[in-house]
């Protein structure tokens, strides 16, 4: 199945016990993010020396909706948001938008120093400053 590239941005993280059996339940919501995400909208990171993997997925409506479905997507759930609706379950990012407005001379200040300290852009740069505080 050759779905769209998802375009909202972040990721839901998820981690799973590495197993050999084939029926268990981290096959079985694979199985079910491949169908509905397709590889383009995951990322999965095998952490060996945890015998884990790190599934991230971008959001997503999920039109199966049994509650044991919700339980085991919530009991391997890092980060991120799963939402019971209607038509499913919805899995989303966690992430808010914080608007600021400035002068054009400070958002070219801004830029240049988020080059500088090597970061992608403002948005980068203002999360790392943040984040320091």
């Amino acid at each position: 199945m050759n779905q769209k590239t998802i375009t909202k941005e972040g990721y839901a993280t998820f981690v799973f016990k590495q197993t050999a059996y084939a029926k268990s339940q981290l096959y079985k919501l694979m199985d079910l993010f491949y169908q509905y995400l397709s590889p383009t909208n995951m990322r999965i990171t095998p952490q060996e020396e945890k015998e884990q993997f790190i599934i991230e997925i971008k959001p997503v409506l999920l039109t199966e909706s049994t509650q044991e479905l919700v339980e085991l997507l919530e009991s391997v759930l890092i980060s991120g948001k799963i939402n019971k609706r209607t038509r499913g379950i919805y899995i989303d990012s966690d992430l808010e938008v914080v608007r600021v407005k400035v002068t054009s001379d400070l958002k070219e200040e801004l830029q240049q120093k988020a080059k500088e300290l090597g970061k992608k852009n403002v948005e980068e740069l203002l999360l790392y400053a943040v984040q320091k505080l």
